[in-house]
């Protein structure tokens, strides 16, 4: 039975304050991974600071999803599912969660967690960040099984590769390395009286931007970078294709020419310098001028699990 819920609408006022003083399921990842970036996204959040991602065309399409991909798993599987409310855990309650639902599978009660991809692709193998998201919801909750669900639409359309369910079970092992990482997290912290200082020397933050204009840019961009995405995926399907079908000779034909080129490798200069033992100052003065250039990415990696 999951203990300290509390029933709080997801993305309502009462369910933000409730996470926002917990790690929460959708940042254990980032805090494994980059616990100085996390560092920062959590001093901003508990301090009510805007969140540096306010979410996307991908993230919105994701919670419109969810209740149809719920009722389609109940309906499905003929099981029970309830909304779960925020989960703080039993013996640190700075961890929380909200599982999508609760299924009561012959009388147990199971975690069922929602991908709805944006982009329509099933996966074969769950994602790992969405496999951990689902682990720390099973030690959180105390409910060690759990199913991680991909829907798309054409699966309420009888399409049998437009769903898949991954279950899971707890991973006792994994939890007490997250409980151990998470107390250092939480100890390397600095004095919450100098937050604001910290967060002020720290490396620059990306300013949150939620106006009309650059919400437009952001998302056209966003449709561009996928379809030349998919366009640069199929370009390297046929180029591969070409390439089998000539493999060591020049070939034309169709409006495309093939030529096999042969180059010398490159020099691997830290390897040089360090053979010659030439110090770092002798080899600055052989390096170009230095040059600032922009870099876009995708925030959410078009991922769907910005929630708790």
């Amino acid at each position: 039975m999951i203990g300290r819920e509390q029933y709080l609408e997801q993305n309502t006022d009462a369910w933000h304050e409730a996470r926002r003083r917990c790690v929460t399921a959708s940042e254990i990842s980032t805090l494994l991974r980059n616990p100085k970036r996390y560092a920062r996204d959590y001093i901003r959040k508990v301090l009510g600071m805007p969140a540096t991602f306010g979410g996307n065309e991908a993230t919105n399409w994701g919670h419109e999803a969810e209740p149809l991909a719920a009722r389609w798993f109940s309906d499905h599987y003929d099981v029970p599912a309830r909304h779960v409310g925020f989960v703080v855990d039993h013996h640190d309650n700075r961890l929380g969660c909200s599982p999508d639902r609760l299924v009561i599978e012959d009388e147990n009660e199971v975690l069922l967690e929602i991908k709805c991809p944006h982009s329509g692709k099933i996966p074969e193998e769950p994602n790992q960040e969405h496999v951990e998201q689902v682990q720390f919801q099973m030690g959180v909750t105390g409910i060690h099984r759990a199913y991680l669900l991909y829907w798309t639409p054409d699966a309420a359309l009888g399409d049998p590769k437009a769903a898949k369910v991954f279950p899971l079970d707890f991973d006792k092992a994994w939890w007490h390395q997250v409980i151990e990482k998470v107390a250092e997290f939480f100890g390397t912290l600095p004095p919450k009286e100098t937050w604001l200082d910290w967060l002020q020397s720290s490396e620059p933050l990306a300013e949150a931007r939620r106006d009309y204009a650059w919400q437009e840019a952001a998302q056209a961009w966003v449709r561009a970078k996928r379809d030349a995405d998919a366009a640069s995926a199929a370009e390297e399907e046929a180029r591969a294709a070409l390439l089998a079908l000539s493999p060591e000779k020049p070939a034309e034909g169709g409006g495309v020419r093939l030529s096999w080129i042969e180059r010398q490798g490159n020099v691997n200069w830290k390897a040089v310098q360090k053979e010659f033992a030439i110090p770092d100052f002798e080899v600055a003065k052989f390096r170009g001028k230095a040059s600032r250039y922009a870099k876009l990415e995708v925030a959410s990696d078009d991922r769907d699990d910005r929630k708790a």
